[in-house]
């Protein structure tokens, strides 16, 4: 499966790396605007057939079938599917790791969990952990490869959450970009955390990443570090720190007086 992926993938790159290369040189070639068209069409060709062959593999490998709607093929950029956390993109595993330290000892509600891993990552150090997604093939697939003892996953919306107990933190990563209003989600999030609990989240930086609807197809807005920061204080927390994520190593840090592509905030339910 993996050997298939890389394969195409590679494919997929050597066409991009052509296209902009003859950009580059269009002036001396007179490249034409419908030349580009047409190379870009074959490009999408080249990503419909790489996730529609990782989507059969998929099933036929886990029995399981992850569609949420976001397209006609079901797996998408946007629902990361690995059988190990190490497997997991840099910035992805990079968040999870910086959330897991800030999460030791600690009952945690992972929102927007996807197929599992980076609540698997936490529950490594934490108490218990508790992932939350509204796509049950995802949620299928982390209770069959990632639940463990301290480690569960339910199939609800989290704007609506119907849960007994309580967190001392609540992580959600690169969800409420997805929402047209995230505030009924915070409002719930408020109300699971525990007196002091911890809200560990992020966004991508519209001052490093301008949102465009026609790159981003699943998101409704990017946000400005002051924008983020606003959205997470009207709704019942106290921002303690806000941190980036860059693209030199991906680790959530903050370097004086430079952004980065993702903002990473840490917030104090009031």
């Amino acid at each position: 499966m993996k050997n298939l992926f890389s394969i195409k993938k590679k494919a997929t790159y050597k066409e991009i790396k052509i296209l902009g290369l003859k950009i580059k040189i269009g002036n001396k070639n007179n490249l034409k605007l419908q030349d580009v068209e047409k190379r870009l069409e074959r490009i999408e060709k080249y990503v419909e057939l790489i996730n529609k062959s990782v989507n059969i593999m998929f099933r036929y490998q886990t029995g399981l079938q992850i569609n949420d709607g976001l397209n006609k093929v079901g797996t998408t950029m946007e629902r990361i599917i690995v059988f190990d956390p190490e497997d997991a993109p840099k910035d992805h595993f990079e968040r999870y790791a910086f959330a897991a330290a800030q999460c030791e000892g600690k009952k945690v509600i992972d929102v927007a969990s996807g197929c599992g891993y980076g609540s698997n990552l936490i529950s490594r150090k934490a108490e218990s952990v508790l992932g939350i997604d509204l796509c049950k093939g995802a949620v299928d697939f982390a209770n069959q490869f990632f639940a463990t003892e301290n480690c569960q996953y339910l199939c609800q919306d989290a704007s609506s959450l119907n849960l007994a107990h309580k967190f001392d933190r609540a992580v959600s990563f690169e969800t409420i970009e997805h929402i047209k209003d995230p505030a009924p989600l915070l409002k719930s999030l408020h109300k699971l955390l525990n007196k002091d609990g911890m809200l560990i989240c992020s966004v991508p930086n519209q001052n490093i990443i301008p949102f465009d609807k026609e790159v981003s197809i699943h998101h409704f807005r990017h946000y400005t570090p002051s924008e983020f920061k606003e959205l997470i204080e009207s709704n019942g927390f106290v921002v303690e720190n806000i941190f980036y994520q860059y693209r030199d190593d991906f680790k959530v840090k903050n370097i004086a007086d430079q952004e980065g592509p993702d903002i990473v905030i840490v917030a104090l339910k009031k």
